[in-house]
């Protein structure tokens, strides 16, 4: 008997309520209209934080894209140096070859003009009437007149004034860059030795 009047009542409690929701229409409204501003304010958020997102991922997309363009310009600009300074090696070899070749050549000169000066200092002394050798001839003079001319050459080599690592420019004063060797050295060979020999059928 106890259980049923405790259904009894619970259902009068629940009607009263009903009633009471009922006969307050106002009350009822505004909790609906709390349910669909609560709806709405979640469908907005809802669809800012997917807009956000999206945003996001389209920028994580343009930072991807902007380093990966930066990764390859970096690249192709260190190739590019790469293949300058490749090519400026071969250039700089080129030079270094031009540069050993004249000087072996400039050896090999050297030595036949020694010979070819021995040669010209006997016969030039058997010329001259005193048996003295001419300087033009004469071979420790002309090295010397030779290492002038290479020091004035060496003097305008590019930061190279004085030296060139440890070879000092000696004696370059007397001489000048654009000076031609051989016409120098005719000329004085002349001036020495043939003049007299034409003047006086005999060198003195």
């Amino acid at each position: 008997m106890a259980e049923t009047e405790s259904l009894e009542t619970k259902r009068s409690r629940a009607e009263a309520k009903l009633a009471a929701l009922r006969m307050a229409p106002p009350a009822a409204e505004l909790i609906r209209q709390a349910d669909d501003a609560a709806r709405k304010y979640k469908a907005e958020a809802d669809a800012l934080q997917a807009e956000v997102d999206q945003v996001d991922r389209e920028m994580g997309v343009r930072e991807m894209d902007r380093r990966a363009a930066s990764a390859r310009q970096k690249e192709e600009a260190w190739l590019a140096d790469r293949a300058a300074l490749l090519a400026e090696e071969d250039l700089r070899l080129a030079d270094i070859d031009a540069m050993e070749a004249a000087w072996r050549t400039f050896v090999a000169r050297a030595n036949s003009v020694t010979a070819r000066m021995a040669r010209e200092a006997e016969l030039a002394r058997r010329l001259s009437t005193s048996g003295k050798v001419p300087s033009a001839v004469n071979i420790h003079e002309f090295r010397t007149r030779t290492s002038g001319r290479v020091a004035c050459l060496g003097q305008t080599i590019d930061g190279c004034r004085a030296r060139f690592g440890g070879i000092a420019w000696v004696g370059a004063a007397l001489y000048k860059p654009n000076e031609s060797w051989r016409a120098a050295e005719e000329a004085r060979f002349a001036r020495d030795l043939i003049e007299p020999l034409l003047e006086r059928g005999r060198a003195d």
